[in-house]
Protein backbone atom coordinates (compact mmCIF):
# COMPACT_ATOMS: atom_id res chain seq x y z
CA UNK A 1 0.00 0.00 0.00
CA UNK A 2 2.82 2.37 0.91
CA UNK A 3 4.43 1.82 -2.50
CA UNK A 4 1.15 2.51 -4.27
CA UNK A 5 0.58 5.74 -2.34
CA UNK A 6 4.12 6.84 -3.09
CA UNK A 7 3.60 6.11 -6.78
CA UNK A 8 0.37 8.12 -6.82
CA UNK A 9 2.01 11.02 -4.99
CA UNK A 10 4.96 11.02 -7.41
CA UNK A 11 2.61 10.90 -10.39
CA UNK A 12 0.70 13.86 -8.99
CA UNK A 13 3.93 15.79 -8.49
CA UNK A 14 4.99 15.11 -12.08
CA UNK A 15 1.54 16.19 -13.29
CA UNK A 16 1.82 19.52 -11.50
CA UNK A 17 5.32 20.00 -12.94
CA UNK A 18 3.96 19.37 -16.43
CA UNK A 19 1.06 21.78 -15.89
CA UNK A 20 3.49 24.53 -14.88
CA UNK A 21 4.82 24.44 -18.44
CA UNK A 22 1.79 24.20 -20.73
CA UNK A 23 4.05 23.86 -23.78
CA UNK A 24 6.35 21.22 -22.33
CA UNK A 25 4.25 18.10 -22.91
CA UNK A 26 4.49 15.03 -20.67
CA UNK A 27 7.01 14.87 -17.84
CA UNK A 28 8.64 12.13 -15.79
CA UNK A 29 8.84 12.35 -12.02
CA UNK A 30 12.04 13.96 -10.74
CA UNK A 31 13.31 14.13 -7.17
CA UNK A 32 13.72 17.91 -7.52
CA UNK A 33 9.98 18.17 -8.29
CA UNK A 34 9.19 16.40 -5.01
CA UNK A 35 11.45 18.76 -3.06
CA UNK A 36 9.77 21.76 -4.62
CA UNK A 37 6.34 20.28 -3.87
CA UNK A 38 7.23 20.03 -0.17
CA UNK A 39 8.35 23.66 -0.09
CA UNK A 40 5.38 24.95 -2.06
CA UNK A 41 2.85 25.44 0.79
CA UNK A 42 5.21 27.70 2.73
CA UNK A 43 6.26 29.57 -0.40
CA UNK A 44 2.61 30.08 -1.36
CA UNK A 45 1.82 31.58 2.04
CA UNK A 46 4.80 33.91 1.80
CA UNK A 47 3.88 34.97 -1.74
CA UNK A 48 0.30 35.79 -0.71
CA UNK A 49 1.68 37.98 2.05
CA UNK A 50 4.19 39.55 -0.36
CA UNK A 51 1.43 40.51 -2.80
CA UNK A 52 -0.60 42.10 0.01
CA UNK A 53 2.46 43.94 1.35
CA UNK A 54 3.65 44.99 -2.12
CA UNK A 55 7.11 43.45 -1.68
CA UNK A 56 7.81 43.20 -5.42
CA UNK A 57 9.86 45.78 -7.32
CA UNK A 58 11.37 46.14 -10.77
CA UNK A 59 14.98 46.74 -11.69
CA UNK A 60 15.72 48.22 -15.11
CA UNK A 61 18.61 47.30 -17.41
CA UNK A 62 19.24 49.75 -20.26
CA UNK A 63 19.01 48.86 -23.94
CA UNK A 64 21.19 51.12 -26.05
CA UNK A 65 21.97 52.06 -29.63
CA UNK A 66 25.18 50.14 -30.39
CA UNK A 67 26.54 52.95 -32.57
CA UNK A 68 25.68 56.11 -30.63
CA UNK A 69 25.36 54.71 -27.10
CA UNK A 70 21.97 56.41 -26.71
CA UNK A 71 19.58 54.72 -24.28
CA UNK A 72 16.53 53.49 -26.19
CA UNK A 73 14.71 51.70 -23.40
CA UNK A 74 15.13 49.05 -20.74
CA UNK A 75 14.12 45.55 -19.76
CA UNK A 76 12.11 45.53 -16.53
CA UNK A 77 13.25 42.67 -14.29
CA UNK A 78 11.06 41.69 -11.35
CA UNK A 79 12.58 41.18 -7.88
CA UNK A 80 11.00 40.04 -4.61
CA UNK A 81 12.27 41.95 -1.59
CA UNK A 82 11.88 39.06 0.84
CA UNK A 83 11.83 40.31 4.46
CA UNK A 84 14.30 37.60 5.57
CA UNK A 85 16.27 36.55 2.50
CA UNK A 86 16.55 39.87 0.67
CA UNK A 87 16.25 40.35 -3.08
CA UNK A 88 15.02 37.18 -4.81
CA UNK A 89 15.29 36.52 -8.55
CA UNK A 90 12.15 35.39 -10.43
CA UNK A 91 13.44 31.84 -10.80
CA UNK A 92 12.85 31.41 -7.07
CA UNK A 93 9.16 32.29 -7.04
CA UNK A 94 7.49 32.64 -10.47
CA UNK A 95 6.65 28.94 -10.81
CA UNK A 96 5.01 28.82 -7.38
CA UNK A 97 3.14 32.05 -8.12
CA UNK A 98 1.74 30.51 -11.30
CA UNK A 99 0.74 27.24 -9.66
CA UNK A 100 -0.93 28.99 -6.76
CA UNK A 101 -2.97 31.30 -8.98
CA UNK A 102 -1.12 34.42 -7.79
CA UNK A 103 0.79 35.11 -11.00
CA UNK A 104 -2.07 36.83 -12.79
CA UNK A 105 -2.54 39.39 -10.02
CA UNK A 106 1.22 39.81 -9.73
CA UNK A 107 1.53 40.35 -13.49
CA UNK A 108 -1.20 42.99 -13.60
CA UNK A 109 0.37 44.83 -10.67
CA UNK A 110 3.77 44.57 -12.34
CA UNK A 111 2.53 45.88 -15.67
CA UNK A 112 0.86 48.75 -13.82
CA UNK A 113 4.14 49.57 -12.05
CA UNK A 114 6.17 49.51 -15.27
CA UNK A 115 3.56 51.49 -17.25
CA UNK A 116 3.41 54.12 -14.50
CA UNK A 117 7.20 54.40 -14.50
CA UNK A 118 7.27 54.61 -18.31
CA UNK A 119 4.82 57.52 -18.21
CA UNK A 120 6.92 59.28 -15.57
CA UNK A 121 10.18 58.80 -17.51
CA UNK A 122 8.73 59.74 -20.89
CA UNK A 123 6.81 62.79 -19.68
CA UNK A 124 9.59 65.19 -20.71
CA UNK A 125 11.38 63.12 -23.34
CA UNK A 126 11.23 64.09 -26.99
CA UNK A 127 12.06 60.49 -27.94
CA UNK A 128 10.25 58.11 -25.56
CA UNK A 129 11.86 55.01 -24.10
CA UNK A 130 10.35 51.56 -24.53
CA UNK A 131 10.15 49.14 -21.59
CA UNK A 132 9.96 45.36 -21.98
CA UNK A 133 8.35 42.95 -19.51
CA UNK A 134 8.54 39.14 -19.46
CA UNK A 135 5.22 37.27 -19.72
CA UNK A 136 4.84 33.51 -19.23
CA UNK A 137 3.32 31.16 -21.77
CA UNK A 138 0.70 30.10 -19.23
CA UNK A 139 -0.55 33.65 -18.80
CA UNK A 140 -0.96 34.15 -22.53
CA UNK A 141 -2.73 30.83 -23.03
CA UNK A 142 -4.96 30.81 -19.96
CA UNK A 143 -5.89 34.49 -19.50
CA UNK A 144 -7.01 37.42 -21.60
CA UNK A 145 -3.75 39.37 -21.57
CA UNK A 146 -5.13 41.94 -24.01
CA UNK A 147 -7.93 42.79 -21.59
CA UNK A 148 -5.45 43.09 -18.72
CA UNK A 149 -3.20 45.39 -20.73
CA UNK A 150 -6.11 47.53 -21.85
CA UNK A 151 -7.10 47.96 -18.20
CA UNK A 152 -3.51 48.83 -17.20
CA UNK A 153 -3.14 51.38 -19.99
CA UNK A 154 -6.42 53.10 -19.14
CA UNK A 155 -5.45 53.24 -15.46
CA UNK A 156 -1.93 54.62 -16.00
CA UNK A 157 -2.42 56.72 -19.10
CA UNK A 158 0.68 55.16 -20.64
CA UNK A 159 1.10 54.93 -24.40
CA UNK A 160 0.99 51.24 -25.51
CA UNK A 161 3.95 51.94 -27.81
CA UNK A 162 6.08 52.32 -24.69
CA UNK A 163 5.61 48.68 -23.70
CA UNK A 164 6.91 45.39 -25.14
CA UNK A 165 6.00 41.93 -23.89
CA UNK A 166 8.85 39.40 -23.99
CA UNK A 167 7.73 35.86 -24.81
CA UNK A 168 9.87 32.72 -24.82
CA UNK A 169 10.69 31.10 -28.14
CA UNK A 170 8.92 27.89 -27.05
CA UNK A 171 5.59 29.65 -27.68
CA UNK A 172 6.17 29.07 -31.38
CA UNK A 173 6.08 25.31 -30.86
CA UNK A 174 2.51 25.44 -29.63
CA UNK A 175 -0.48 24.48 -31.74
CA UNK A 176 -2.75 25.49 -28.88
CA UNK A 177 -5.87 27.23 -30.19
CA UNK A 178 -5.93 30.91 -29.40
CA UNK A 179 -2.17 31.59 -29.46
CA UNK A 180 -2.29 33.53 -32.73
CA UNK A 181 -5.46 35.34 -31.67
CA UNK A 182 -3.84 36.37 -28.37
CA UNK A 183 -0.82 37.79 -30.21
CA UNK A 184 -2.96 39.62 -32.74
CA UNK A 185 -5.13 41.22 -30.05
CA UNK A 186 -2.04 42.47 -28.23
CA UNK A 187 -0.68 43.98 -31.42
CA UNK A 188 -4.03 45.66 -32.08
CA UNK A 189 -3.68 47.40 -28.72
CA UNK A 190 -0.28 48.69 -29.85
CA UNK A 191 2.20 46.96 -27.52
CA UNK A 192 5.31 45.31 -28.95
CA UNK A 193 5.95 41.55 -28.93
CA UNK A 194 9.49 40.26 -28.49
CA UNK A 195 10.91 36.74 -28.88
CA UNK A 196 13.19 36.27 -25.88
CA UNK A 197 16.37 34.12 -26.00
CA UNK A 198 16.07 33.65 -29.75
CA UNK A 199 18.21 30.84 -31.13
CA UNK A 200 18.01 28.51 -28.13
CA UNK A 201 14.65 26.90 -28.99
CA UNK A 202 13.36 24.96 -31.93
CA UNK A 203 10.93 27.31 -33.64
CA UNK A 204 11.04 27.27 -37.40
CA UNK A 205 11.45 30.39 -39.49
CA UNK A 206 7.97 29.97 -40.93
CA UNK A 207 6.51 30.50 -37.46
CA UNK A 208 8.55 33.66 -36.94
CA UNK A 209 7.21 35.00 -40.22
CA UNK A 210 3.63 34.01 -39.36
CA UNK A 211 3.38 35.50 -35.86
CA UNK A 212 2.99 39.31 -35.49
CA UNK A 213 6.25 39.90 -33.63
CA UNK A 214 8.10 43.22 -33.51
CA UNK A 215 11.44 42.20 -31.99
CA UNK A 216 13.85 39.30 -31.49
CA UNK A 217 16.49 39.10 -28.77
CA UNK A 218 19.70 37.23 -29.54
CA UNK A 219 20.42 34.90 -26.63
CA UNK A 220 23.41 35.86 -24.49
CA UNK A 221 25.09 32.46 -25.03
CA UNK A 222 25.75 33.43 -28.65
CA UNK A 223 26.91 36.94 -27.80
CA UNK A 224 29.32 35.78 -25.08
CA UNK A 225 31.44 33.84 -27.58
CA UNK A 226 31.07 36.06 -30.61
CA UNK A 227 34.69 37.30 -30.40
CA UNK A 228 36.23 33.83 -30.04
CA UNK A 229 33.98 31.34 -31.87
CA UNK A 230 33.53 31.77 -35.65
CA UNK A 231 30.44 29.56 -35.61
CA UNK A 232 28.76 31.92 -33.12
CA UNK A 233 29.50 34.88 -35.38
CA UNK A 234 27.84 33.10 -38.28
CA UNK A 235 24.72 32.43 -36.20
CA UNK A 236 24.54 35.98 -34.84
CA UNK A 237 25.01 37.50 -38.28
CA UNK A 238 22.27 35.25 -39.66
CA UNK A 239 19.83 36.30 -36.89
CA UNK A 240 20.57 39.97 -37.54
CA UNK A 241 19.98 39.54 -41.27
CA UNK A 242 16.80 37.58 -40.57
CA UNK A 243 15.48 40.33 -38.32
CA UNK A 244 16.27 42.99 -40.89
CA UNK A 245 14.54 41.01 -43.66
CA UNK A 246 11.40 40.59 -41.57
CA UNK A 247 11.35 44.20 -40.37
CA UNK A 248 12.05 43.27 -36.74
CA UNK A 249 14.15 45.10 -34.18
CA UNK A 250 17.11 42.96 -33.10
CA UNK A 251 18.42 43.24 -29.53
CA UNK A 252 21.68 41.52 -28.56
CA UNK A 253 21.62 40.36 -24.94
CA UNK A 254 24.60 39.88 -22.63
CA UNK A 255 26.94 42.45 -24.16
CA UNK A 256 29.81 42.70 -21.67
CA UNK A 257 32.89 43.85 -23.61
CA UNK A 258 33.77 46.60 -26.05
CA UNK A 259 34.92 43.94 -28.53
CA UNK A 260 31.46 42.36 -28.51
CA UNK A 261 29.79 45.75 -28.97
CA UNK A 262 32.03 46.64 -31.89
CA UNK A 263 31.46 43.32 -33.66
CA UNK A 264 27.70 43.46 -33.19
CA UNK A 265 27.62 47.04 -34.46
CA UNK A 266 29.69 46.08 -37.51
CA UNK A 267 27.25 43.24 -38.22
CA UNK A 268 24.35 45.68 -38.15
CA UNK A 269 22.73 44.83 -34.81
CA UNK A 270 20.98 48.07 -33.81
CA UNK A 271 20.41 47.51 -30.08
CA UNK A 272 22.39 45.95 -27.24
CA UNK A 273 21.76 45.07 -23.61
CA UNK A 274 24.27 43.94 -21.01
CA UNK A 275 26.68 44.87 -18.23
CA UNK A 276 28.80 46.94 -20.63
CA UNK A 277 25.99 49.49 -20.64
CA UNK A 278 24.71 49.07 -17.09
CA UNK A 279 23.56 46.61 -14.44
CA UNK A 280 19.87 46.38 -13.53
CA UNK A 281 19.01 49.18 -11.09
CA UNK A 282 15.88 50.30 -9.28
CA UNK A 283 13.55 53.03 -10.53
CA UNK A 284 15.28 55.93 -8.81
CA UNK A 285 18.80 54.92 -9.89
CA UNK A 286 17.67 54.33 -13.47
CA UNK A 287 15.88 57.69 -13.61
CA UNK A 288 18.94 59.42 -12.13
CA UNK A 289 21.14 57.79 -14.77
CA UNK A 290 18.87 59.12 -17.51
CA UNK A 291 19.03 62.60 -15.98
CA UNK A 292 22.86 62.49 -15.95
CA UNK A 293 22.91 61.42 -19.60
CA UNK A 294 20.57 64.26 -20.53
CA UNK A 295 22.76 66.77 -18.65
CA UNK A 296 25.84 65.42 -20.41
CA UNK A 297 24.27 65.92 -23.82
CA UNK A 298 23.24 69.46 -22.87
CA UNK A 299 26.74 70.31 -21.67
CA UNK A 300 28.27 68.86 -24.81
CA UNK A 301 25.97 70.96 -26.95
Amino acid sequence: MGGTLSLIRNAGTALWAAKSDPLGGTRRFQASDDEQARRRPRMTRELKSAVVNNEFVYHFQPQVDLVTGECLGAEALIRWNHPLFGSQLPGRFIETAERSGLLLELTERSLTTVATFARRVNARREKPLRFSVNVSAGELLQHDMAEILDRVLRLTGADPAWLTLEITESMFLSDTPGVMEAFERLREIGVGLSVDDFGTGYSNLRSLERFPMTEIKIDRTFVSEIATAPSRRVIVRAIIELGRALGLTVVAEGVETEAQRAMLSEMGSPVGQGYLFGVPTDEECFAASLARQATGRTDAA
